[in-house]
């Protein structure tokens, strides 16, 4: 996701931005299960998890296991709800190959301290769900570092979109195809470059600028990511419809259909650099393939 959201700047080409390293950047996903239970309903936000942890295998990512009010009967009944899913999401990213100690458990106050960033609303949607929050720690820029002379904009108004595509890709060509707020983009690839084990990122072409990252994880099967970005915020609308299909030579295989919820998110930046917006409104949607 860092990379994603550093890269689509530069596809996008806008003169503003710059691509940032992997350490100025924070992770923070949720793994979905079902209310009640320890059953994984999307694989998408273990599978980004799992590529991260295997570019980075002396890093490791903390683990907190979160309930909806009122879905367990009592406190500690919520607790061992909370504990089951950290488990399963263990097994899980052990089944796609990332060693256990690479993921750390940590209560709801570690939690909260670690990721000041986040805003107080942003905090509370995401522990008051039945899910996993898989993050790292987020680290502020020290007070003497300095801006280096391409610095633009940290904060991109627009949507991030992750899709879980069928394990099985059949076909000579690969096509992607994305429309927010009523501008789309498309990009083609030959799908002999999309091996297992492989990551890929590209621009899309069109009037929306959008970058995408495919990734094929093993051994759970591809997975596709996409982020538009919108440069004038006052277009954007909650209920703006977005959609993303992915088509093998003329073969639909996945698609996501929805409208968008926006939330302002708020980055740091420093002062001295010139046009740089402190929030953006920013959407995120997941889906995966139907079976076949």
């Amino acid at each position: 996701m860092s990379c994603l959201e550093a890269v689509a700047p530069g596809l996008a080409a806008q003169p503003s931005y710059i691509v940032l390293g992997v350490p100025s950047q924070t992770f923070v996903e949720s793994v979905p299960f079902e209310p009640g239970s320890t059953r994984i309903t999307s694989l998408s936000a273990l599978g980004m998890a799992a590529n991260a942890l295997a570019n980075y295998p002396d890093a490791h990512l903390f683990a907190l296991g979160t309930t909806r009010r009122g879905e367990a009967p009592s406190e500690a009944a919520a607790a061992r709800l909370a504990a089951d899913r950290v488990s399963a999401v263990r097994r899980e990213l052990e089944r796609l190959g990332r060693p256990a100690s690479q993921l750390v458990t940590e209560d709801r106050a570690a939690f909260l301290r670690s990721r000041q960033d986040l805003s107080h609303e942003s905090a509370l949607r995401l522990l008051d769900a039945p899910a996993v929050l898989l993050y790292s720690h987020h680290a502020p820029a020290p007070a003497t570092s300095k801006p280096g002379p391409l610095m633009g904009d940290l904060c991109l108004s627009g949507a991030t979109a992750t899709l879980a595509l069928p394990a099985r890709l059949q076909g000579d060509s690969l096509t992607v195809e994305t429309c927010h707020a009523a501008r789309c983009a498309a990009a083609r690839l030959a799908l002999d470059t999309l091996g297992a084990g492989n990551s890929v990122a590209f621009a899309l072409d069109g009037e929306l600028s959008a970058g995408a990252l495919f990734t094929w994880l093993e051994p759970s099967g591809p997975v596709l990511q996409v982020r538009t970005v919108v440069e004038d915020e006052a277009t954007l609308a909650s209920g703006d419809w977005f959609s993303l299909r992915v088509r093998v030579d003329d073969s639909l295989v996945a698609r996501l259909e929805q409208p968008l919820e926006y939330t302002r998110q708020t980055y740091s930046s420093s002062k001295r650099v010139l046009a740089s917006r402190l929030t953006c409104l920013e959407a995120r949607v997941e889906g995966d393939a139907p079976p076949r």
